[in-house]
Formats: structure tokens, sequence, C-alpha cells
């Protein structure tokens, strides 16, 4: 029996060895498997790359438990997202019990902790996000139709399914990290240090939740503003769970916000579709310096030395019912009494803060009640008094209330620390208004009641790093109508500045959040664009390639560096301007007018007429700084009489495109159409350049060039070193930053020339250059030069390569013919005479039938170009018709003055784009007409000279067989 016993103990204890071995040996078998196959179905299930370094399996971690773990978990993006990181983990740690699964059809989780994980979210300007990698499955989209199934199988087949039930205990998360940048609407936002925390079995019907969400560090930035800085956040709940119903009861509830404490009660119910709610909420422990703490980082400073006190309160209520149709009636009160704040230091306080203001929405996504009753304090003794009812309809906005305020400017600095700043001057305002916006859409302007003004007179003020700023009057007038801009006469640094116009929607930009709609007329002595341009404090992330260096290479900078500047979105603002001079980095212009205009994120130069480089010009211009980073810009540029070298000295990108233009003297005129991305720098990307245009020019001189030095010395033609260049009329077209020269002729030294050729984006450069020389000189430059006896100058081309920087003379050629030559060959016999005869004639066939091609060329082309004239002035109409038509029928369609008005200012946008446009037709059938000219006569001028060669071939070939008959 003893032995018996022993053997079965002995059985027993191998089986229990061999179980242990097989539990640590298992995972350790199948683990590159694993790792291999969780890869691939990540992978083959997303839009992404999945990776980590390791994956670990043990049942002795959290025995009888399996302990899955995945090491240095990361997800990156691919495409547009290649080299950003959507999700990386430190380490994903999961607990499942196997028998569950094998026994009961139960996935049963222990635990999830996910530690240190750090998610960056991006959404592109298009709209596209780099979180939406799951791939779509064809079949998911296809209707398919369904099978009929048998009630009574189906009831069968529901009673065996055992589904599995996913059993949850606790999630946790580590020190997390996550980034929200949305560039489409312009939201950054990072949070740091997020722990999280929860307990409950989610798979009994009836349990209760615990969880503690805590974050260090909340930070949000909207456009260039940063609202809050570093907030704190913590969440702590208790609910308890009916998880049949699907509702949970709030217990025990505290959310903290920085200082500010709120509690909850209630509960949330969503069995269905309808989500139902009951919650009740309330400020704990409340205080008006805990309510500071809340104010958008922008206007905090010394916040913590702040001395208070007073009475803060906000509470609310949350009941109904939620789903597509209908949303729950909120409620919410905000209550401040008595409270005062003062900063260190400083002998003023801002006392008496009063404010009773409440929301409510009934339920109706179009009903929503703003009421403040009451606004109310004194800063520094001055009193500012306000209320505010406004409520929105389906249909209208019905708003009234009151400002009252009188400030002395110079008082400021004693309640609040001003820093290096200084301020003196007068503010005041008494504004009345009361109606519905309705009456001032539908002109029922005595039914809506509006009067009051804003003044402001002799502020100044100064603040190391910006230009000094002195209103000697601000005057805005409220009608129902307009307000009225009565006068603005402002000196901003060295500018002065005088505007006057009318604001046509204001309520309806403070209520119904429309842009805001304003035309003004703009009036200055003296504007220097470098005092706006030149202070921006702090600088965009700019993108890196894989070496940390910037894509694009900017050049040095300094703290008068014009960087890109942003224009509002919510602005439709036209400014008639007339301003006698105005300075932009190096350059002076002279006598602006025309029509500037921000509009949507963009500014607009309509006709602007100046004059500038000791010539004049007109431009049209868009600039769009929706991208801030790299904003985009479209000239459309006519220029007479520019100074060339002027010109050069000016503008970069033309000392970067064209560095010859240093060494020439004279005037140019030109019409460019041009259109980029630019840098944060405003210079251009030039790989995103393109356009076309011509430049033309009666007379310039080039000096000391290296091009007509070296053709000088190459050619022993002296005048070549500092050559006039002539009737010169230039056609252009750039290509993603590449420039192709069009074939031009023009007169070099009083002689014919000719130039074409490209100019690349890596600024290597391949042009022809067309030049007439001596025969003796040909023959020295072209080594296979064709003898002739007759002395006369012939057309060689120099073939211009290496850089823009670093250009060279490469090789000489010439497709020029020398006359066929006439000498009497003696000797011959009378058959090769007259075989050389016949030669003769064929040869002289062959160059007459290449000149009648020609002069056809030229006919045809010319005919061309009166057809292309007539089509250009029949656009030109049609376009100019066309908008005539489209903005009178916007004068016709608007119902009201306001809205009238915006349509005639449209219409005559329409029209000066429209002649803008039209313009530019007929500039560029003038430049084709002119192309198109010369092409046909360089084309038959080719022809002529290739006929040349073949008869002087023609010729040679009798001549040798003549010699032998």
């Amino acid at each position: 029996m003893k032995k018996i016993l022993k053997i079965i103990f002995k059985i027993i204890g191998i089986t229990l060895v061999a179980i242990i071995i097989l539990l640590a040996v298992i995972p350790l078998l199948f683990k590159n498997k694993i790792l291999q196959v969780v890869k691939n179905e990540a992978n083959k299930s997303l839009n992404a790359k999945v990776e980590f370094s390791d994956v670990k399996l043990s049942f002795f971690r959290k025995f009888p438990a399996l302990n899955l773990q995945l090491d240095d978990l990361h997800i990156v993006g691919i495409d547009e997202f290649e080299n950003d990181t959507l999700v990386k983990f430190n380490y994903f740690s999961t607990n499942i019990k196997p028998w569950s699964v094998i026994f009961k059809k139960q996935i049963k989780i222990n635990s999830i902790i996910l530690d240190q994980p750090e998610i960056n979210i991006i959404v592109l300007e298009n709209g596209k996000a780099n979180y939406d990698i799951v791939k779509t499955d064809s079949t998911d989209t296809e209707e398919l139709e369904e099978p009929e199934v048998d009630e009574e199988e189906e009831e069968d087949n529901e009673k065996t399914k055992k589904p599995y039930i996913i059993n949850l205990k606790k999630l946790k998360i580590n020190d997390a990290k996550v980034i929200y940048d949305d560039q489409q609407i312009n939201i950054y936002a990072k949070l740091e240090n997020l722990n999280f925390k929860l307990k409950g079995n989610l798979s009994e019907d009836y349990t209760s939740i615990k969880f503690k969400l805590a974050i260090d560090s909340i930070s949000l930035k909207y456009g260039n503003v940063q609202y809050i800085d570093r907030a704190k956040f913590v969440f702590t709940s208790k609910i308890d769970a009916d998880m049949v119903n699907q509702k949970y009861t709030f217990e025990d509830n505290l959310l903290k916000i920085n200082k500010l404490h709120f509690g909850f009660d209630g509960y949330v119910s969503m069995p269905d579709s309808n989500i139902t709610m009951d919650v009740s909420f309330a400020t704990k422990k409340a205080t008006f310096k805990n309510a500071l703490t809340m104010v958008p980082a922008i206007y905090q400073k010394d916040f913590e030395e702040i001395a208070t006190d007073g009475i803060f309160a906000i509470d609310g209520h949350v009941k109904g019912t939620y789903n597509s149709k209908q949303i729950p009636a909120v409620s919410a009160n905000l209550s401040i009494k008595d409270a005062w704040f003062r900063y260190p230091d400083l002998p003023e306080a801002v006392t008496d803060i009063n404010i009773e203001a409440h929301y409510e929405n009934p339920g109706n996504m179009d009903i929503n009640i703003v009421d403040i009753s009451n606004f109310s304090m004194n800063v520094a003794q001055n009193p500012i008094r306000a209320k505010l009812y406004a409520k929105t309809s389906a249909t209208d906005v019905y708003t009234s209330g009151n400002i009252n305020a009188k400030i002395d400017l110079t008082s400021v600095e004693k309640f609040y620390p001003l820093g290096d700043m200084t301020l003196s001057g007068k503010f005041e305002t008494d504004l009345n208004f009361k109606g519905n916006l309705s009456d001032i859409e539908n002109e029922n302007y005595e039914n809506f009641d509006t009067d009051g003004k804003i003044l402001i007179t002799n502020m100044e003020t100064k603040q190391a790093g910006l230009p000094p700023i002195s209103v000697t009057e601000l005057e805005l007038l409220f009608s129902p109508e307009i307000v009225n801009l009565k006068s603005f006469d402002a000196q901003i640094g060295k500018s002065d500045i005088h505007l006057n116009g009318k604001i046509f929607n204001i309520f309806q930009y403070i209520f119904s959040n429309e842009p805001l709609t304003a035309d003004f007329n703009f009036n200055s002595n003296l504007f220097d664009a470098n005092d706006f341009l030149s202070y921006n404090e702090t600088e965009p992330e700019l993108e890196t390639n894989d070496n940390e260096e910037p894509i694009e290479t900017l050049q040095e900078t300094n703290s008068k560096q014009i960087t890109a500047f942003s224009i509002p979105n919510n602005l439709n603002l036209t400014l008639t301007t007339n301003i006698e001079k105005v300075f932009f980095e190096k350059l002076e212009v002279n006598k602006i007018e025309g029509l500037i205009e921000l509009s949507n994120g963009r500014l607009s130069l309509t006709n602007l007429s100046m004059n500038l480089l000791k010539g004049s010009m007109q431009l049209s211009a868009i600039y769009d700084s929706k991208n801030i980073k790299n904003p985009f810009a479209e000239f459309n540029f006519e220029m007479k009489n520019i100074d060339i070298i002027e010109t050069y000295n000016t503008f970069i990108s033309i000392q970067e495109l064209a560095p010859m233009a240093k060494n020439c003297h004279g005037n140019i005129s030109a019409s460019i159409n041009i259109n980029s991305t630019l840098d944060y720098y405003l210079k251009p990307v030039y790989n995103t350049l393109n356009g076309d245009g011509y430049i033309s020019s009666n007379n310039f001189a080039v000096k000391d060039n290296v091009i007509f030095t070296s053709l000088a010395n190459l050619t022993k033609i002296e005048a070549y070193k500092n050559p006039s260049i002539k009737e010169l009329f230039l056609n252009f077209e750039i290509v993603n930053g590449n420039i192709e020269v069009k074939p031009t002729s023009f007169t070099l030294v009083n002689t014919e020339a000719s130039i074409q050729g490209t100019t690349n984006l890596d600024k290597t450069i391949n042009y022809q250059l067309g030049v007439t020389v001596p025969l003796n000189t040909a023959k020295n430059l072209i080594s296979n030069f064709p003898f002739l006896n007759q002395h006369k100058n012939v057309e060689i081309f120099a073939i211009i390569g290496g850089t823009l920087t670093d250009p060279k003379i490469e090789d000489f050629g010439s497709q020029l013919i020398d006359d066929v030559k006439e000498e009497i060959i003696e000797g011959l016999t009378e058959a090769a005479k007259k075989y050389l005869t016949e030669a003769r004639k064929k040869a002289d066939k062959i160059i007459e039938d290449a000149k009648k091609e020609r002069d056809k060329l030229i006919k045809e082309a010319e005919k061309q170009v009166d057809d292309i004239k007539k089509q250009a002035k029949s656009e030109s109409d049609r376009l100019i018709n066309e908008a005539d038509a489209a903005g009178q029928k916007l004068i016709d369609e608007a119902k009201n003055p306001v809205a009238k008005r915006l349509a005639r200012e449209a219409a005559e946008r329409l029209k000066a784009e429209a002649k803008i446009e039209a313009n530019k037709k007929i500039e560029q059938g003038t430049a084709k007409t002119k192309g198109k000219i010369r092409k046909a006569t360089t084309k038959g001028n080719k022809l002529v000279k290739e006929a040349e060669t073949l008869a002087d071939k023609t010729i040679k070939d009798a001549e040798k067989k003549a010699k032998n008959m």
C-alpha cells in the first residue's frame, strides 16, 4: 500500500512539475510566433505602422491569470503623417483568465494598465486626421440582400449561443501625455501627467464604480492666444451602476479646476439611443480668489500675490433627454457679490464687483437666454455699469442692454501692473440698445432703439519693443442702421493714421456671429509699415527634416525681420486708401491710391497705383494667412520705367532669381503675374512659385557682367564688355520655381541678338545667347565652321551654363549658313559646267522655297494676331459685362439697406476684379501677339538658314563631282 501511495505521489509530483514547466515554456515557445502574428494582424487592419519591441506572456505574475504585456508599443502614421507618432506606450499590460475563455465563453480581464502613454492627435487644414487609421472593408459599403430566416430555427440558435462576455475589473493609466493639434480650427491643447484609475466589476448587473482622473497640467491655445496655461484638473467619483438598465447614479463626486471645486448629484440613463439625465451641480468652498484662477492666461499677472475677497457661486441643472432631435433643459447661475482685488504694491483696488448672470435653455436647440441683470465695479474710483439681456429663437434675436463707463486711463497703472508700459488719456461710453435684429434686417429701424457713443481722447501709450501710440480722438456714434466712425486720428510710431467710415452690422457681429462688415476711408501722409510688421515676439514651430534642419533655409534675422502676420477671419473690412508715402523694408513708395480689403483671413489689394523705384506701378494682390506657417500670396504687377538697380537693391527675391540685375543700369517696364506659398519670413517657397509675364526696355546698359566680359575676351570684340541692350521684349513663364525665357530678339551693340533658355529650381542655368560676329571670329570659335571666301558677319550661339551666381560660357554653335560660294572653276568640261549649273539652280530653288515658307508663316501669324486681339477684347468685354450683371443681381436680391450696401460693395469688387482680369487678358493677348510674330519670324529665318545649309551642301557635292567629270 505504501508503495502504491509513493508511486501515486511521485506521479502527482512529476505531473505538477511538468505542468509548471509547460506553463513556463509554452509562452516562450510561441512568443516569436505570437509577436509576428500580432504585428501582421495590426498592420493589416490599420493604415499605420505598428511596432513593439517585445511580447511577454506569463502564468506566474498573476497566477492563475495569464499576463500579456506589450513593451514599447508605437503606432506611426503614413502618407501625410509618415513621421508622426499617433500612440506610444512604455508598456501595455493585461491579465486574462484563460479558463473562463475555454469553459465559460467569457473574457475575464482582471486589469488593463497603460504605462506612460503618449497620444499625439493631428487634424490637418483639409480636415484629415491622423487617428483615422482603421482600414475600411469594401463589403461594408455594399448593400447585401438579407437571407430569409426561419424564426423558430433562429430562436433555437439563440438559445444555444454562448456569446463572449468581457469582464473588466480594473483600468489604470499612468503618466499619460496627450497633444491635440487641430490646424483646421487653429486649436492646440496639451495634457501632461494624466493619471486615471477605474475599479469595478463591469460584468455584474449592479455594481459600484470608483474612478479618479487627475491631470497636472492642461494648456489650451486658440489662434495665437493662450487661454489656459498649465491648469490642474481632478475628477473623483463613485457611481452606482445599474448595468441592466444602463443607469448611472452619481455619489461623492468632486470636480476641481485649479482651486475651483464643483459637486455633482443626479443620474444619467442610456438604455437605448436616448440619453436621459437629471444632474445638478454647484460650487463648493468657492471664493472670488478661487474664481480668478480661471481667468485666461493672457490676463494673469502676479496672480498668487493678489489680495482679494468676495462671494462667488455657480450652480445649475441639466434635466431631460438627449438624442438626435432634442436636448435636455439647461439652466445655470453665476453670482459674485461684494468682491474686490488689489495687486501688491499698487495704491488702488478694483472694488464693489457685483455680477448676477443667468443662462437658460428650455430644451430647444433654437432658444437660448442670457441675462446679465447686473455688472458693476469701480476701478480706481472709476465706475463701470452694464446690463445685457439676449434671447435667441429659430428666427430672431432679441437683445437689450446698456453700458456706462468713464475711465481716466492714467489711473489704470494704480490698480493693474503695466510693467514698462505707460498709459494716459480719457475713455468714456454711454450706450443703450433694445430690439429685435429682424427689425434691422427688415429696415424697421424705428422699432430698434440704439443711441450712444464711445469716445477716446488724448490717449498715449508707450512700451518697450512697440511703437509709441498717440490717439488724439476716436469717436464712434451708434444708431440702428450703422455705427459711424466719425473720427480716428492717431500717430503710431512715425505713421499718422486718419480713418472715418461706417460699420454696418455691429449687432449681428456680436449676437449672430456674423463677420464684421465695415467701410472706411484711410488717409495718411506717412505710413511706416516696418513699425507694424517688425514686432513679432514668437515664431511658430517650423517643420524639420530627419536631420532636424528647417525644410526651407531661412536668412539671418534680427529684431526687425518682417514675418508672416495673421488676417482675422471675422472681418469684412474695406479701406479706400490715399497715402502720400509708405516705407516697407528698404522700399519707399509714394502716392498710393486704391482699394485694400481684409476678408476671411485674406488681405486683397485692388488696382493700387503708386510711384516707386523711380517709376510707377499698378498692383493687385492677395495675401492669405489661414496657414500662418506658410501663407499664400498672389501678385499682378504692371510696372513702367522702373529703375533696375533700385529694384535689385530693394528685393531679396530679385537678388536670388536675377543676380545679373546688379550689373544693369537703366529702366524696364513689366507685366508679371506670380503666385507662391511663402515661408514664415515672407520669402517665396520656390518650388511652389508659378507665373508668367514679360519684361521690356527700350535701352539699358550692362556693366562688368561675367558673361559679357567672357564673350568680349573670346570674340576680341571690346564692345561686348559693357554693351547696351535695346528693343527688348522678353516673355517668360515660371513653373514650380523653374523659369523659362521664351525666344527673344533684341538689339545688342547695334546688331541683332537673341536669347532663350531656362533657370532651374536648383539655380542651374541653360541659355543660348545669339550674337553676330565677323566670319573669322566665328571660325576661331567654332572648329567645324565651313570655309567660305566671302567676308561677312554671321550669327553664332553662346551656350551659357553653370549657376545664377557662377555663370559660364560652355560652348559655341551656329545654325547660320553662309551664302553659297561663287567661284569659277577652271578647266571643267561642258558636261561638268552644265551639271554644276543645274546644282546651283537646285540650291537657289531650295532657298527660294524656304523664303516663301517664311513669308507664309509671318502672314499667318499676323492673321492670328488680329484674331487674338479681337478675342482678347471680346473676352475683356464679356468679363466686365458678366460682373456688371452679377453685381446688379446681388443688389436686386438684397432685402434691406445693410444687405444692399454689402451687395453694392460686392458688386464694385466684382467689377474691379473683372477689370483686372480683363486688363490681364488684353496684356496677355498683346504679349501673345508679339510673341507669335517673333516666333514666326524666328521659325521662318531658321527654315531659310537650314535651306542655305542644304544649298551649300548641294553645291559642295556638285563641285566635287564636277571636278571628276
